[in-house]
């Protein structure tokens, strides 16, 4: 059973939290939030002015279990992102007072399908209820869940559930992969070059890499930064090109990224 949750809006402005609810007992929790996610900011700092609105869905303790940023009024790609790493840290958050945000608890259904899939995701990293998991994303997987199909993928790579199968790996991958999903983007991307569950095809994993790297994926923007260090499956030598992206996804602290620009001149 699904337990009631707490779906707060927020407005993140100049790296400021301010609830669009009245009272100074639910701003001051609001101000609990901003001193959490604030803590949690690394690499940049927003300029004055730059905001955006923040949606944090979190249960009962505190855990965030789903959070969207829309609106902003910047584009700056390192500001939206370093943000969501913040929000995405600073879990769980201070647990709300009781009764403060009754009017607030909800189990709205336009985000029940997420959180069900979240819930099933802590039960497979605690108690490796693989196979209950499955149950629970494949139906949402067939609705087109991103995310959903992004797990059925991985565990029929991994085999972790299922019987192993690349071939029904690749297609959930490629169908959440075609709706935008970056991190499946990659996998597809992986998968066609090194011919694993479909025939290798050097220009159709660059192409992904390339999509999944457009939206900041981290291990894509170092795989397409390493090939242009090197010039190598087709991709023009580009020092300076390769600096960048192999930065961009050091800035997310992915650790080959970090190790590569150690080790490496330019």
């Amino acid at each position: 059973m699904i337990k009631k949750i707490l779906l707060i809006t927020t407005l993140l402005a100049s790296c400021q939290l301010m609830a669009n609810t009245t009272g100074q007992s639910k701003q001051g929790y609001i101000d609990q939030i901003t001193a959490k996610i604030h803590s949690e900011w690394r690499l940049m700092k927003a300029k004055d002015g730059w905001g955006c609105k923040v949606h944090i869905i979190q249960d009962k303790q505190g855990v965030i279990l789903q959070s969207s940023i829309g609106d902003c009024n910047t584009t700056d790609k390192r500001f939206i992102k370093q943000l969501q790493k913040a929000i995405d840290k600073s879990s769980p958050l201070p647990r709300a007072p009781t009764g403060l945000f009754d009017s607030e608890l909800t189990l709205h259904f336009k985000v029940k399908g997420d959180i069900d899939v979240l819930k099933s995701l802590r039960d497979k990293a605690n108690n490796y209820k693989y196979k209950a998991a499955f149950n629970k994303w494949l139906p949402l997987a067939k609705n087109n869940h991103m995310p959903s199909q992004y797990n059925l993928g991985f565990m029929y790579s991994s085999g972790k559930g299922v019987t192993k199968d690349l071939g029904k790996s690749f297609y959930w991958y490629d169908r959440a992969a075609k709706q935008g999903h970056s991190a499946s983007q990659f996998g597809i991307a992986w998968m066609y070059q090194n011919g694993v569950g479909v025939e290798k095809d050097i220009n159709k994993a660059v192409g992904w890499y390339e999509k999944a790297a457009e939206q900041g994926d981290k291990a894509a923007l170092f795989t397409l930064g390493a090939m242009a260090y090197n010039g190598s499956n087709g991709v023009k030598e580009d020092k300076a090109r390769a600096k960048d992206l192999i930065q961009q996804s050091a800035d997310q602290d992915y650790s080959k990224a970090i190790k590569f620009l150690d080790k490496h001149k330019f």
